[in-house]
């Protein structure tokens, strides 16, 4: 199963502008680079402040186009006096196949709700996440990645799934652990970020882990998914006794590949036929 990114590919100009009558406005250029219609597709940016400009994000909102659009802000960085000097935005607008969009943001208030929020419930078995449309459930006590992702209702992955799974350097595999860690990270209307960290505790001395960040976004039907595997061994190059050497054992972690194994909830068996074969 291949789950796109939702990002758009896009470029953004941004320009602040600042009036004493008018409210703060910030005006972003989204240019749509691949050639494909764009409806509703998430944007994720930062924006600068200068110092004593901004206060409280709670002001902001944005608008696509001329028309108000729905918005989620956190502070990032903030300056020494506690204005805030990088906002990050999430908001969702049309653009026209290789065409621009303008995003207006400003502290004029009346930021617009998403039609169907993005909903998460955190309890201690799973985190449960709902965009609408999709729903989607992490287990924190086994590590499948996905527990179940429903589309419309019907569940296109199952608990059945290993998960990530590495293959090791002349056989076998090792899945991944349970998560030591699930977290929430983004609970927004707009967007909900969900991060997973464990080990591959059977392989490489224990010193092989993960990372995975799970997105989704207010009335999508995708997610993105964002996969480390990260080998915490000493860094740099060890050159082994057998290499000539100093160090007894190298720490490289040598691997077949890797999968990202789920359990596809296809229905019907699926077949395929070829100049007189099926299966």
């Amino acid at each position: 199963m291949h789950i796109r990114s939702p990002v758009l590919p896009a470029a953004i100009m941004f320009a602040l502008l600042a009036s004493a009558a008018l409210a703060l406005e910030v005006k972003l250029q989204v240019a749509e680079t691949a050639g494909a219609v764009r409806q509703g597709s998430p944007i994720t940016s930062g924006i600068p402040f200068a110092k004593g400009t901004l206060k409280d994000v709670s002001k902001l909102s944005a608008k696509a186009n001329g028309k108000a659009c729905p918005a989620q802000f956190a502070t990032t960085v903030s300056w020494d006096d506690g204005s805030i000097r990088w906002v990050l935005m999430d908001t969702q607008a049309d653009v026209a196949p290789s065409g621009k969009t303008e995003v207006v943001v400003s502290d004029a208030g009346g930021n617009a709700a998403p039609g169907t929020p993005v909903k998460v419930e955190d309890s201690p078995e799973a985190v449960k996440v709902s965009t609408g449309p999709l729903q989607f459930v992490v287990n924190k006590k086994k590590f499948n990645l996905f527990e179940s992702i429903k589309v419309d209702g019907k569940e296109q992955v199952t608990a059945a799934g290993k998960g990530i799974v590495v293959y090791k350097a002349g056989g076998g595999e090792s899945p991944a652990d349970a998560p030591a860690e699930v977290k929430v990270e983004q609970a927004g209307p707009v967007r909900a970020t969900i991060c997973l960290r464990g080990k591959f505790s059977d392989t490489h001395k224990g010193l092989l882990s993960y990372t995975a960040r799970i997105t989704a976004y207010a009335g999508r039907k995708h997610l993105k998914v964002h996969l480390w595997i990260e080998n915490q061994a000493a860094m740099g190059y060890f050159r082994s006794k057998q290499e000539g050497g100093t160090s007894p054992t190298a720490d490289w972690f040598a691997f077949e590949g890797i999968a990202l194994d789920l359990g596809l909830g296809l229905g019907e068996v699926v077949t395929a036929r070829c100049e007189g074969v099926e299966a």
